[in-house]
């Protein structure tokens, strides 16, 4: 017999392009648009955004990058131990959270 023809890929009116939910692009742009309305100087904004994403891949990205690979870690009896990776990820991760506002605070007070 005849094969029933195949079914057309449904679409939701909740989805934009490659089946993204529309609402991540919706806040995205109301976003970009409430910034482009109420600041007047892109300089800051982009000055703002360096200082949050450097102190971020500096400081927050590594440690929290270390410390998850040092959870893992156990000694041959089973305990955990100071480790000299697992003080500087603590380190780097409070040295980037001490970093973040003061940053921020300085170049938004500019």
């Amino acid at each position: 017999g005849a094969e029933p023809a195949p079914e057309a890929p449904t679409t939701s009116a909740t989805t934009l392009l490659h089946g993204r939910p529309l609402y991540i692009a919706l806040v995205y742009l109301t976003f970009t648009t409430m910034v482009s309305l109420f600041v007047s100087d892109l300089g800051s904004v982009i000055a703002f955004m360096g200082t949050l994403n450097s102190t971020l891949l500096l400081f927050l990205l590594p440690g929290l990058c270390y410390a998850a690979l040092d959870a893992a870690a156990t000694s041959q009896d089973g305990k955990r131990h100071a480790s000299c990776t697992r003080i500087l990820a603590q380190l780097y991760i409070i040295i980037g959270l001490l970093l973040l506002p003061l940053v921020a605070y300085i170049v938004s007070s500019e």
